[in-house]
């Protein structure tokens, strides 16, 4: 099961891998940003989620990227709309950030 966040601004997801009933909790803060993010996760280290990143038309803007830490910086991206793709295993978290001057 995949939830996304649904309101403009809300960040907190929740998955469950259907398989082996897994669920994990992950947010990305501040929402809206104007530079880095703080991707947190419960029961998780960073280094076992892969994170990639598109613009809303889906363009690829990072591809599975293994999170060294928990933050992450855009401050260099324009400003507007992103997805934040978290991934473990065969559990997949998104969330929808603005990232604003």
């Amino acid at each position: 099961m995949i939830l996304m966040s649904t309101g403009d601004y809300m960040t907190l997801s929740l998955s469950e891998d259907s398989i082996s009933g897994t669920i994990i909790h992950s947010s990305v803060s501040p929402n809206p940003t104007n530079g880095s993010v703080i991707i947190k996760f419960n029961d998780l280290e960073p280094s076992d989620v892969t994170l990639s990143i598109s613009d809303l038309s889906g363009n690829p803007i990072v591809s599975n990227y293994g999170i060294s830490g928990n933050m992450f910086d855009i401050s260099a991206y324009r400003e507007g709309w992103y997805i934040f793709t978290l991934k473990f295993d065969n559990i997949i978290e998104k969330h929808k950030i603005l990232k604003q001057r």
